[in-house]
């Protein structure tokens, strides 16, 4: 599992990261080797202790004067050491600092397919979700998992180094120590496998519940305080937040037990060690192996216990590392229709405009079917729609709640992709239009959505203050009816949203999303109920700079509200996923029995 594991996030790095990644444990088995020239430097510093002769090639260490000789390998030892400790921190740090880019340009390669990607895609996640995907389990896939790696590997051949040490130097009594510590550890891991799995389970479900817990408490504020119903809220945060805390409790305990164990163990084996060698030495003890094997046993130690915590790490880390895993090994489907690199980012122009519908953009829909499962047979949302709206002309869709109405928009607009059939825009298609035309696309859903920023942020969505056209933000404040809000604020446009979202109405913000669209002078606008929370005299207004506006952009309204689509040069009734009826407001309401129970139900008066 632990090997799978690791492959499964090594294979996602390029080959330029993964040769570094070789490279940096190279490194790291070079400098063990260090720890071998140290202990044998030991070794020779308890035979001179004792008065042996040592026979070295090239050096004639029995002619330095004793005092000497023990001051010179002491302080070659001490030397060693030091340049091995150094070494480490260095290549450490520089380890996981290069992890950490890998780790947050895969990160962001997770945000650009969620976020440039099909709309059906992006909804199949909820938002603790994608942010658990891009923050924590991105971080635990590479950075934890690669980083452990890599140190497994280190601590594999330093153990494997001290072993080699400990058998040329006393080959019987390095089989039982070895053999003794890991039977140690190896039984431990074998009954404690099960419980750090299940623990990282309980960590990974319990990380997101809690963001699941807190967004309902934050987004639901209000009605859960009327209701009186924050202690069941509360209750349901506490048990997702004490899962989480009891995972991690879980982990700490069996990180720590090990070590307890394998050092009462190595203090026993010292004993243990002496005797043995006290019997087999006819009652003597040979102080320089002695030292060589008490020391290379804490350094043998000092490899295995990391290597038994990161194997632990590993298991109970992958259920948390699965989001990171699935989404990334998605990007390498070969089917998948491929987005802007990552290294672009930077260079998107966010004004570019490549496209010019100075009249309005054209929108033609041909056999146009869809639906949000892309597996074959599943039921279609829209069925088989052909229509064909000018340019310049403002055109409506009603129909029942669930009719399709904004999955068709959606479609338009290139936010998702027809299962069949074809879309264009100006005879793009629209993801054509989006990518190399933005700010061609005007939309303003039921609830528009607001970023952390100014009033003058939020209107010129996306592009940098320094670049706003004061010009287009008084025109779109104006055509949006916002004038009179943004003068009542005292730092105006500069306003800060944050501090005044609170206390702005549904219309108000509803007019601060009609005015983002604006700001772009787009040729196509989407008003998807946008008009449903403002009172009758704005929306009157607002309907009438929407005729206003057929001079230069195309306009789509989705409403239920019948005053507002009156004047609709085209009106398409959408019952079912399917254009039941079109003509204008006089014609369907002629012809279409929906259209009359509309009528009567809100008693609309012509």
């Amino acid at each position: 599992m632990a090997l799978k594991l690791i492959l499964r996030s090594f294979r996602l790095l390029s080959s330029r990261e993964k040769a570094a990644i070789v490279a940096f444990s190279g490194a790291r088995i070079l400098a063990n080797g260090l720890d071998v020239v140290g202990l044998t430097i030991i070794g020779l510093l308890g035979a001179v202790a004792i008065g042996s002769d040592i026979e070295i090639p090239i050096l004639d260490l029995n002619s330095i004067e004793l005092e000497v000789l023990l001051v010179i390998l002491l302080v070659t030892a001490g030397g060693v050491f030091f340049l091995k400790t150094a070494i480490g921190i260095l290549l450490a740090r520089t380890s996981l600092f290069y992890l950490a880019r890998v780790e947050a340009k895969l990160s962001m390669e997770i945000a650009q397919s969620l976020f440039e990607g099909d709309l059906s895609d992006f909804q199949k996640m909820s938002r603790p979700e994608i942010e658990w995907a891009i923050l924590r389990s991105t971080s635990i896939a590479i950075g934890s998992i690669i980083g452990q790696t890599m140190a497994l590997i280190s601590d594999f051949s330093l153990a494997l180094f001290v072993i080699t040490l400990l058998v040329l130097t006393d080959w019987l009594s390095a089989a039982v120590m070895t053999a003794y510590l890991f039977l140690i550890l190896a039984t431990f891991q074998y009954f404690s496998r099960k419980l750090i799995v299940d623990s990282g389970l309980a960590l990974s479900k319990g990380s997101i519940d809690v963001h699941e817990d807190i967004s309902n408490l934050t987004n639901a504020f209000r009605e859960i305080k009327v209701s009186s119903r924050t202690h069941f809220f509360l209750r349901k945060l506490q048990r997702s937040r004490e899962s989480v805390s009891r995972a991690g409790a879980i982990m700490g305990y069996i990180s720590s037990v090990p070590r307890l164990i394998v050092e009462l163990g190595l203090v026993l084996g010292a004993l243990g060690f002496v005797g043995f060698q006290f019997l087999i030495n006819d009652g003597s003890i040979n102080i320089a192996v002695f030292g060589v094997f008490l020391l290379g046993s804490a350094r043998l130690l000092s490899a295995l216990m990391p290597m038994q915590r990161a194997f632990m790490s590993l298991k109970f880390e992958a259920p948390s590392a699965k989001s990171a895993h699935d989404l990334l090994w998605a990007l390498k489907d070969p089917n998948r229709i491929k987005g802007n690199r990552i290294e672009e980012l930077d260079n998107h122009e966010s004004n570019h405009r490549q496209f010019s519908f100075p009249e309005g953009m054209s929108v033609q829909l041909q056999g146009v079917n869809f639906s949000y499962d892309k597996s074959l047979g599943a039921p279609l949302v829209v069925k088989d729609i052909s229509l064909s709206i000018a340019a310049g002309s403002l055109v409506a869709f009603i129909g029942p709640s669930g009719a399709g109405k904004s999955t068709l928009a959606d479609l338009i607009l290139g936010l998702n992709v027809p299962t069949s059939g074809e879309i264009l825009c100006g005879g793009y298609s629209p993801r054509s239009i989006r990518n190399g035309s933005a700010g061609a696309f005007g939309y303003v859903p039921q609830k528009p959505g607001m970023v952390s920023g100014t009033i003058s942020e939020n209107i010129a969505f996306g592009i940098p203050p320094e670049e706003v056209d004061e010009t287009l933000l008084e025109y779109a404040a104006n055509s949006a009816g916002l004038m009179t809000l943004i003068s009542s604020l005292p730092e105006g446009f500069s306003s800060d949203l944050g501090k005044h979202k609170d206390a702005l109405s549904g219309g108000q913000i509803q007019r601060l999303g009609l005015a983002r669209a604006l700001y772009t002078k787009p040729s196509l606008i989407v008003l998807d109920e946008a008009t449903s929370a403002l009172d009758a005299e704005t929306e009157a207004a607002i309907s009438q700079n929407l005729v206003g506006l057929k001079t230069q952009a195309t306009v789509i309204v989705i409403a239920h509200r019948l005053s507002t689509i009156q004047n609709a040069d085209v009106i398409y009734v959408i019952d079912g996923g399917a254009v039941v009826a079109s003509g204008t407001f006089r014609e369907i309401r002629a012809s279409s029995q929906l259209v009359r129970r509309y009528v009567e139900l809100m008693s609309f008066e012509d």
